[in-house]
């Protein structure tokens, strides 16, 4: 007796028509956009926050001590941006490697003796 395991993911007539156009990687061109733009607010904010404190404590502090707290959170800041990343690649990698091992059971026949 051989029982053949199907696969779930095979895209339906429906799936078809939302999918959207791939760039080469693992995410679509909007998602790339959006990565982009968050990205971009973040820095522009980053920066900005930054040099309206820089200039406070320019005008305000004789042994800028508050330069190097504002040094240490963007240092903080570049780390956190450096463990999403991370974290984001990790995923994609954990996904990839669910994806293989889904066709590889999907295609695997398992013959039962009685």
């Amino acid at each position: 007796m051989t029982v053949e395991m199907k696969s779930t993911t095979e895209p339906t007539a429906s799936s078809k028509q939302t999918q959207t156009r791939q760039n080469g990687s693992e995410n679509s061109i909007k998602d790339m956009m959006m990565m982009l733009l968050c990205y971009l607010a973040f820095y522009s904010f980053l920066i900005g926050f930054s040099t309206l404190l820089l200039k406070g404590a320019i005008d305000s502090d004789v042994k800028h001590t508050m330069l190097w707290a504002f040094f240490i959170i963007g240092i903080l800041f570049v780390s956190f941006v450096a463990g999403a990343i991370k974290i984001g690649t990790d995923a994609v990698g954990k996904a990839k490697i669910a994806e293989r091992e889904a066709a590889r059971i999907a295609k695997m026949r398992i013959e039962l003796d009685p």
